[in-house]
């Protein structure tokens, strides 16, 4: 195998990673909603287990992804291993707190909680760009019409050509 394949190679397997991770996380989120929106405390509990399987089946594949992960790809990325720990250690945290905690719905709230402060994170931080790109576009357009203007003031012939003074 030459370096090129080598290369496409390990970068589909990290596109494959991060659609099955993206789908697991969607899957998950969508546990946890449909748990706490329940209102059939038996029903519930049953979405509550189905939550915890998939926190396992998430666990199961950051742990199996890290562990077979090439040397290259982590030189090539180092912060993919930090960020794979971090969601592992998440994901193990959430466990705890919706298994452990005396009322499971709590550790569920807990859980929606962290992702609606990172969602709003993100939500900040895109607003803040979008403020700064149309201040930008803002001072870019009049920077446009004043040079635009100025030129135009600039080509018109002066008086003195048209007195009759020669």
């Amino acid at each position: 195998m030459d370096a090129s394949e080598f290369q496409t190679s390990r970068n589909k397997q990290l596109t494959d990673f991060q659609a099955q991770y993206s789908g697991l996380k969607s899957e998950y989120s969508s546990a946890v909603i449909n748990a706490l929106k329940e209102q059939d405390r038996s029903k519930q509990c049953i979405l509550i287990q189905q939550v915890m399987n998939i926190n396992k089946k998430i666990t199961a594949f950051l742990k199996s992804f890290s562990t077979n992960l090439d040397p290259g790809s982590c030189k090539a990325n180092p912060d993919l291993m930090k960020k794979l720990k971090s969601d592992i250690e998440l994901y193990n945290k959430e466990h705890e707190e919706i298994q452990q905690g005396t009322d499971q719905l709590s550790g569920l709230r807990s859980v929606i909680e962290r992702t609606k402060e990172k969602t709003k994170e993100i939500t900040d931080i895109f607003s803040w760009y979008a403020v700064l790109i149309f201040v930008s576009v803002l001072v870019l357009v009049f920077i446009i019409v004043f040079r635009s203007t100025s030129n135009a003031s600039n080509t018109q012939p002066s008086a003195s050509i048209f007195s009759g003074s020669h």
